[in-house]
């Protein structure tokens, strides 16, 4: 995570009278109060952490295995070992809509000593793959985004403190290598033998343009930036991970640290994009708080960059990016019943990871599906219960030069005191369930209905919520959801006696998604980003004409 720099030397006594201090369970001067976590052999989740081998053999399986992750090498580390990033799409580069699909770059690992990190990165990973193929939102993310994941930025460090995993170098103040190494292994053999060993290194959070120059340039200090920007072939296998989704896509980029239950949000000073930020932050916090996981918000200034790969990712794509500094809120300790002593955060114990991938993993589902954008009308249809026939149907079709245009291929006039039905479908799942019941997402509220209108010449009327559900089961419109649950909804009504009733009316539909974005009242312009969302109609009615002529506009509905 990111703290105050210390410039000092940490060994100013002779080698020999540095301590090599081995943790334990009982309490003295260095007990953590409960057993030090060491990593275990295991290709799945366990209620512990992996080692670098079982870590690099599960992403590999995943990569092998399932048709929806690809992998590609980066680069390779100081000592020579493979760096990899994963994605997770359907592979179309295309949303189930025909429009360009949006991408988000996920990290872990940068700091040697975090094991929550690449635990939590490849907690997403498993937990993108397990869900593509459950009809809701867990398809909808695999099949309309393409999530890029890099779970080890640092395998040298990595393989480093799991060499040691109960032993670290101090001098009585602070803790440097063995299990509490930071910086990568530059200059050093990875051996706790030497002073070079305990001390060389650089910190590849401090590595990044265009504020690198932040951290220390002694090389023994434990933010020491490095020779030059982007000089470690860690770093720069982490800036090719932008190549594995299409330039201009990347909407959301977060690296994952420990410890301190806190998101570093950087700002950039463009305030389209800080407003975006703070907002898709204060979501994340809303929801990992509703889950009892409680977790702060620190905005840091441009004026005072780092050069942290948040700040690189905020300044260079124009996308919401902090750093996710994972739980123990402070010394892990005290928070878990032990004793509490410094830097003892960053062995979460072994119990809580499970708890801890789980709360992360559905926190960015949520912010993966903000990211996609804000949800638009695709489809309607308007049926004569009694008749059991269309009198109007439509849906929104792309042109080829970025645009849709609607086709309508019923359009007839409605009738008084009759019963209808009508379907709408969005571009997205709308609505969340539980026990199969339609919820609110965990820390988010939004209606639970949306507010239909008929609107005519002489008024509105307005579709009573009784009639009207959000459809979980597949099936042909009007009965069944266009391509995910709950993306459509089905409202029976019965018309009014009323003069206008025959007219042409327009249908007005306000309604919000499940993480609060407001419906967009263009479709015909979908909505893009370039540091904030563009083209977005964000509060206004979407609103489609019913006529009274009976024209046929456009052949071919595409429910």
């Amino acid at each position: 995570m990111r703290k105050a720099a210390w410039f000092g030397l940490l060994f100013s006594a002779p080698l020999a009278a540095q301590q090599l201090v081995q943790y334990s369970d009982y309490q003295g001067p260095y007990a953590l109060g409960y057993p030090v976590p060491t990593a275990v052999e295991s290709l799945t989740p366990v209620a512990g952490f992996r080692s670098l081998a079982s870590l690099h053999a599960r992403h590999q399986s995943l990569y092998l295995q399932s048709p929806w992750v690809s992998g590609t090498l980066l680069g390779r580390s100081r000592e020579d070992r493979p760096i990899w990033g994963y994605g997770v799409s359907d592979g179309d580069d295309l949303t189930a809509t025909g429009q360009p699909e949006p991408a988000a770059l996920l990290s872990g690992a940068v700091h040697a000593r975090e094991w929550q990190s690449p635990e939590v990165v490849t907690g997403l990973l498993e937990s993108l793959v397990a869900g593509a193929s459950d009809a809701g939102l867990g398809q909808f993310l695999v099949e309309n985004l393409h999530v890029v994941l890099v779970p080890v930025v640092n395998p040298d460090g990595l393989a480093h403190t799991q060499r040691y995993p109960a032993r670290v170098v101090s001098n009585g103040a602070s803790f440097r290598d063995g299990r509490q190494r930071r910086k990568n292994l530059r200059d050093s053999d990875g051996v706790l033998e030497t002073l070079d060993d305990y001390l060389s290194g650089v910190d590849l959070n401090r590595q990044f343009p265009p504020f690198w120059g932040g951290g220390s340039a002694s090389p023994g200090a434990i933010n020491h930036r490095g020779p030059g920007a982007l000089s470690e072939p860690e770093s720069q296998a982490l800036v090719a991970a932008s190549q594995l989704f299409t330039p201009g896509r990347l909407r959301l980029y977060t690296d994952f640290h420990s410890f301190g239950r806190v998101l570093i949000v950087p700002e950039t000073d463009r305030p389209a994009l800080d407003a975006l930020n703070r907002l898709l932050a204060g979501r994340l916090q809303a929801h990992l708080q509703a889950l009892d996981s409680r977790y702060d918000i620190s905005y840091w200034p441009r004026s005072a960059g780092i050069g942290a790969t948040d700040e690189y990712h905020a300044e260079t794509y124009g996308v919401p990016s902090w750093t996710f500094e994972i739980e123990p809120g402070g010394s892990g300790g005290a928070e878990y019943g032990g004793y509490g002593v410094r830097g003892d955060g960053f062995m979460l114990p072994a119990a809580e990871i499970t708890r801890v991938r789980g709360e992360i993993a559905s926190a960015y589902r949520l912010a993966l599906y903000h990211q996609y954008g804000p949800p638009s009308i695709q489809a309607a249809m308007l049926v004569d219960a009694d008749a059991g026939q269309a009198v109007y149907a439509a849906h929104w079709r792309p042109t080829g030069d970025g645009r849709r245009q609607l086709w309508v291929s019923r359009d007839g006039p409605l009738q008084a005191g009759r019963d209808y039905r009508l379907w709408l479908a969005f571009d997205k799942p709308m609505r969340h369930r539980v026990d199969g019941t339609v919820a609110d997402y965990p820390g988010q509220t939004v209606a639970p209905l949306p507010t239909i209108e008929l609107r005519h010449d002489g008024g509105a009327w307005t579709l009573p919520g009784t009639g009207m559900r959000w459809l979980d089961q597949p099936g042909d419109a009007p009965d069944g959801y266009r391509h995910y649950r709950d993306d459509a909804l089905v409202a029976a009504f019965t018309t009014p006696t009323a003069d206008w009733v025959g007219d042409a009316v327009g249908l007005a539909v306000t309604v919000s998604d499940m993480a609060g974005l407001a419906l967009d009242g263009d479709p015909a312009s979908p909505v893009g980003f370039a540091a904030g969302w563009t083209g977005y109609q964000a509060g206004m009615d979407t609103t489609l004409t019913i006529n009274a002529s009976g024209i046929l506009l456009r052949d071919g509905f595409e429910p």
